[in-house]
């Protein structure tokens, strides 16, 4: 629990940051620090990524004293990954190859990306060895330096590549505090064990592909985007889809820290079957979180843009909001819902067709505009190619997921989540044009909780009033006389 709940504090810390940059920066400068913040990312996925879901798999407590050469074998590829991208930045920049954008973003971005990446492999190692309070140091660590560092930079001397670098080095300060704490064995190339490396790449490599092709969506429109109509616009769309990501998306893999576990400790004990079954009560939870926080967010939306959203940016965000809405909800579905299906049986080559079929929507849709078909529309429809490019990536996913009767959720549960958004939208609706107010904001988000909740206890799905009453009984015996 306290990891699922430092990962929220990190989320939630992470969101504010980013709508700290973007006021600082303003909307030219965010669009180009979007466009290495973009780049950072998908470094980040080549690079470590594999490392980091390797580590998920196959490292633990138990593991570690039995065979101590997947922890060195990790460790050593990490830092091999590493040098090389970095090797690869320094010959390109030496080569003269057009990087597309500035050096210095360029450079920053790669190097946030390649340190963010051994941060998260890290965080990865200590939840995979229950260091719960390691973990929250290096969040603690890494936050308290992001914000003094990044927002700084935003602040002082409005440099996209200066704000990129402190996210570099709030990342190396992480993980050198924990560098003692986290150990096994001291780094040597000579530990790598050959036949770890290719169960590694063989089980992590598609799961990569597929983070790597989705990735290269958001770059790409940000990119056609500051090309096509600004670096103002691309701005704009670039926080709007920060927003919508670290809310919906960050949400879903707070309930994966808490929901995957399971699913993994019930085909340990009880096979296959048992393990459709916990993603199937996992699922319905994910849905049954993720629609009522997507359904607030665009009823309060006019509040939250006055409100939270800097003024250089309003307008703009809230009609991106609602474009890549159906985005927002069908990346953690896809993600943290449907992939566990795959991750279960090892079957992830189907998450890497659904990325490719995405690549493709997108550029399609995207290579409309440069025919003029729909040109008028402008960046409304690169963010509706995004839109379709997910929920069709999602779809494909979902549908393969589904063929497993044990893993569908009951229609029941579904009904009464559709019922209680319906009941939940209507009665916050007519408050839509409110004067913006924190309190009238907060009052808002109680009203949906209780009446959405409300139908969620009453028909107890996914056993929350059942977990509840349990939780309540447990208690009340343990409390003393």
């Amino acid at each position: 629990m306290l990891l699922a709940a430092t990962f929220a504090i990190n989320s939630a810390l992470n969101f504010i940051l980013g709508l700290l940059i973007a006021r600082f920066l303003g909307p030219e400068q965010f669009g180009l620090y979007a466009l290495g913040a973009a780049l950072m990312v998908l470094i980040y996925a080549v690079a470590i990524d594999w490392l980091k879901l390797s580590t998920m798999r196959f490292y633990s407590l138990t593991k570690r004293a039995s065979d101590p050469t997947i922890r060195a074998t990790l460790d050593a590829m990490a830092a091999l990954s590493a040098l090389a991208l970095i090797g690869i930045l320094i010959t390109a920049i030496v080569a003269g190859v057009d990087l597309m954008i500035p050096t210095a973003i360029a450079s920053a971005a790669v190097a946030a990306g390649v340190l963010g990446g051994l941060f998260d492999y890290q965080q990865a190692v200590a939840r995979a060895r229950e260091e719960d309070a390691v973990y929250a140091r290096m969040v603690i660590i890494k936050n308290a330096l992001a914000f003094l560092l990044m927002v700084g930079g935003a602040w002082w001397l409005k440099d996209p590549a200066l704000v990129l670098a402190g996210s570099a080095l709030s990342s190396l300060a992480a993980v050198i505090s924990v560098r003692r704490a986290l150990a096994d064995a001291p780094l040597a190339l000579r530990s790598i064990e050959r036949s770890h490396v290719r169960v590694f790449a063989a089980y992590a490599f598609p799961l990569v592909a597929t983070n790597v092709l989705m990735l290269t969506i958001p770059l790409l429109n940000r990119s056609y985007m500051a090309s096509a109509f600004g670096l103002a616009e691309a701005g704009y769309f670039a926080l709007a889809s920060d927003i919508g990501v670290k809310l919906l998306a960050t949400l879903g893999t707070t309930l994966e820290i808490m929901l995957l576990p399971l699913a993994v400790k019930a085909l340990d004990l009880d096979g296959i079957d048992a393990a459709h079954h916990q993603i199937r009560k996992n699922l319905t939870v994910i849905i049954a979180a993720i629609l009522p926080v997507a359904a607030g967010l665009l009823v309060t939306l006019p509040t939250i843009e006055a409100l939270v959203v800097p003024k250089a940016f309003h307008d703009h965000v809230s009609t991106y909001m609602w474009i890549l809405m159906p985005a927002f909800i069908a990346l953690p579905l896809m993600q943290v819902g449907f992939n566990p299906v795959y991750l279960i049986s090892r079957k992830t080559l189907v998450s890497t067709l659904s990325a490719v079929i995405a690549v493709a929507v997108n550029a399609g849709l995207i290579g409309l505009l440069f025919l003029g078909f729909g040109a008028w529309l402008g960046p409304m429809a690169v963010a509706g190619a995004m839109s379709v490019a997910f929920v069709s990536s999602a779809l494909v996913v979902g549908t393969g997921a589904m063929s497993h009767r044990n893993a569908r959720p009951q229609m029941r549960d579904l009904a009464l989540v559709a019922a209680g958004l319906a009941l939940m939208v209507a009665a916050l609706w007519p408050f839509r044009d409110m004067p913006p107010s924190l309190l009238g904001l907060m009052a808002q988000g109680l009203a949906g909780l209780a009446i959405y909740g409300g139908v969620m206890l009453a028909g107890d799905v996914a056993c929350c009033r059942s977990h509840l009453m349990a939780l309540i009984r447990a208690r009340r015996v343990s409390a003393p006389a």
